[in-house]
This record gives C-alpha cells, structure tokens and sequence, in this order.
C-alpha cells in the first residue's frame, strides 16, 4: 500500500522544492486586469499540472528510497499517462506551434525541438528501469530517484524557458485568433478517448480561478465550425464543464 498523501507531503516538503510553482513573471502575462486573457494560458496551465505530476511522482520514488511502501504498478501508470499526454503536447510543438512561430521569429524553434528528444530518451530510460523491478533489488530505489530526479528537472527547465521566452513571443507575434488556433491544434492532438481522463487529471492541479479561466479560455479556443471529430471532442469536454 502506498503510503498516505499528506503525510508523504509532509515528510519531503522540506526536501524536495516544487519546480511546478509558476513564476510571478510568468504569469503577469495574464493578470487579471487584462481585459482579454490571452488562449496561450492554457499552454501554461498544462504547464503547471505537468509539473505537479512530476513533483508528486518523484516524491514517491523519494519515499521508496526511506523506506515506504510504494505501488510500483500504480507508479507506472501514471508515468505512462503523463508520457503520452507530454508526448501529444511535443508533437504539436514541433509540428505547429514552433513552425508557425519559426515564420515570425527565426532561430528560437530549435532548440525546443531538439530538447524534445532528450525527453523523451529520459522517459524511455525510466520505463526501462520501472520494467525491471525485482523486489530483491536492493538499488533499485535509489536508481528509480535519480531516474525521476533527472527527467523531474529537464522537462522543468523546459517548459520555464518556454514560458519565458516563447510564451511572450507567441502573445506578441500573434493575434488572439490566431493563439486560439494554435492551443486548438494542441488539444486536437490529444486521442478523443482520452480525453474523459485528461480534462479531470488537468483540471485537478488549478484554484477555482484558474478552473474558471480554463473554461473561459476554451470557450474561445472551439471554433464555431467543427468537423465532425471535432463535434465528438467538444462533446467530451462539454460534458465535464457543463453537465
């Protein structure tokens, strides 16, 4: 049995410091006395619940490594979770978002692209790890802490220089139309199946006024005009929001 949350929390909270807190800077893009808030805040909002699974789940491996009981199985479904939602988001970066960015402002899509892969070469190197646990190995959590520390860190530092360099950019270069566009292909990206799961996953990391801006923000991310997957993906999410 794992051990329980609040008491998990309790017992890292002064050792491990949340990278998922997002930066005062990055939010002042969408204070509140803006009249309009930009769509890209979705972007950042998925941002924020990453970092929070992340933290979370290192927290755990942290715990397996004192000597509390973790579910190695639950471990692995929630990184793998994480890992095709993380990968989805990616795909559309690199086949979207930065490219269309790339038209505006040159050499800043790169790099981004390039940091991609060395993600996903962490995930792949902590499933490998999380596919060969034995009960006997006596490493394994330690190996499982760096593992979880490493790619807790890179995806970390990723998305922060994405927030503060790309970010603004996307805010400044393109019209709130256009942002729309562009957080929508991202969230087409993502399997119609699973969405039921990762609406509630992503809504469950905000305030209530973070969860009121998300729905304001995807009231104007739907186009009017959908295909007909289109008209399914709404369904799913209108059923969340609206009953």
């Amino acid at each position: 049995m794992a051990i329980p949350w609040p008491e998990l929390q309790r017992r890292e909270e002064a050792v491990v410091v949340s990278t998922s807190t997002v930066k005062p800077s990055s939010f002042a893009i969408f204070s509140e006395e803006s009249e309009e808030k930009s769509p890209i805040l979705m972007f950042l909002l998925f941002h924020k619940a990453v970092g929070n699974e992340l933290d979370a789940l290192h927290r755990l491996a942290l715990a397996f490594v004192i000597g509390n009981c973790v579910d190695i199985q639950s471990l692995f479904q929630r990184y793998s979770f994480l890992r095709m939602i993380y990968k989805n988001h990616s795909i559309a970066e690199d086949e979207v978002i930065f490219p269309a960015l790339d038209t505006r402002v040159k050499n800043v899509a790169k790099t981004y692209a390039l940091e991609h892969k060395d993600e996903s070469n962490l995930f792949d190197h902590l499933f490998e790890l999380l596919n060969s646990y034995t009960e006997d190995d006596k490493s394994f959590p330690k190996k499982l802490a760096s593992c979880t520390r490493a790619l807790r860190t890179s995806i970390s530092q990723h998305m922060a220089e994405k927030e503060e360099q790309v970010f603004p950019l996307l805010i400044e270069k393109f019209s709130l139309e256009e942002q729309a566009s562009l957080v929508w292909q991202f969230l087409c990206s993502i399997p119609v199946n699973m969405m039921a799961e990762f609406l509630p996953w992503l809504s469950s990391f905000f305030s209530p006024n973070e969860y009121k801006d998300m729905q304001k923000c995807l009231s104007k991310i739907v186009p009017e005009e959908k295909l007909l997957q289109q008209a399914r993906f709404q369904l799913s999410f209108s059923s969340f929001f609206f009953g």
